[in-house]
């Protein structure tokens, strides 16, 4: 009886993006690429950022995050039918694998450093800046994405009895190929506001990968969701971080659920800005 109803939370982690209207401190085109200690002080209050972030919710938070954790406990609740839906010839999870590589470490960190290294040799500050504000935003990530692992340790939907259960030493829980792309695109993008064929480009690829972990299956769709909203969120908060000024506020969240009907656990990834 008592699997019927909603337990106790187990834990509570929270993530939360705030940007604060303040003027913008990037002035000079050589301030843009900080010095190395400067780089490690902005990983270090990114991270703080993140997991101090519970403090900052507050009553009138409820009115969205109700209603997402909600939408989000769907998910959850339909993750195994979905997966079983999906049974894809030999060569449909081949494509899905290959697509799902441009989310890979070495090609997200690959690229941003790339980029770096490309302005740094042709003397383009933005450049330069963009891309290591992306390696920035993708470690901040990563270190996320292996916190949620360990703390929930669902298995693949490859794996096990197939019906990825929690707190079993599994690595599906969030989707880190959906975070890195996801941070990857977001960063990027908010470095160049105004280029509309690099936003929306690049977010059609981030979305590609993230479908592709699912047809692949190597990530159910809760993995997939709450990854990428990791993602989307770091990437958007690194880029306030860096460029400050703008007066509204972001706000995320990341709460736990529990469904009982198959016995699982996840979370649910709430923004508002």
């Amino acid at each position: 009886m008592l699997q019927k109803l909603i337990l106790p939370l187990i834990f509570y982690v929270c993530l939360q993006s705030l940007c604060y209207g303040q003027e913008s401190i990037l002035k000079e085109p050589e301030q843009l690429i900080p010095p190395p200690h400067h780089v490690l002080h902005d990983f270090v209050q990114g991270q703080k950022m993140i997991w101090t972030s519970p403090l900052q919710i507050r009553s009138h938070d409820l009115y969205w995050l109700i209603p997402l954790i909600g939408a989000t406990a769907v998910t959850l609740n339909n993750d195994i039918y979905i997966s079983d839906s999906i049974d894809p010839s030999n060569h449909g999870l081949n494509v899905s694998h290959g697509i799902s590589k441009i989310g890979s470490g070495p090609a997200t960190f690959g690229t941003a450093g790339g980029l770096y290294l490309l302005g740094k040799i042709s003397n383009h500050d933005h450049l330069a800046s963009a891309g290591l504000h992306s390696v920035e935003a993708l470690l901040q990530s990563a270190v996320v994405v292996q916190a949620l692992k360990l703390a929930s340790g669902r298995e693949r939907p490859d794996t096990g009895e197939f019906e990825g259960k929690f707190w079993q030493s599994g690595t599906s829980f969030p989707s880190g190929h959906s975070a890195a792309i996801w941070t990857l695109a977001t960063s990027l993008s908010g470095e160049y506001p105004h280029n509309q064929w690099l936003k929306w480009g690049s977010y059609a690829v981030a979305t590609t990968v993230a479908v592709s972990r699912v047809t692949g299956e190597k990530h159910f769709v809760s993995d997939v969701v709450v990854g990428s909203t990791i993602g989307f969120l770091i990437g958007r908060m690194t880029v306030k971080m860096h460029h400050p000024g703008d007066p509204d506020k972001a706000s995320s969240s990341l709460i736990p659920l529990f469904e009982p009907k198959h016995k699982s656990y996840g979370m649910m990834m709430a923004f508002r800005w």
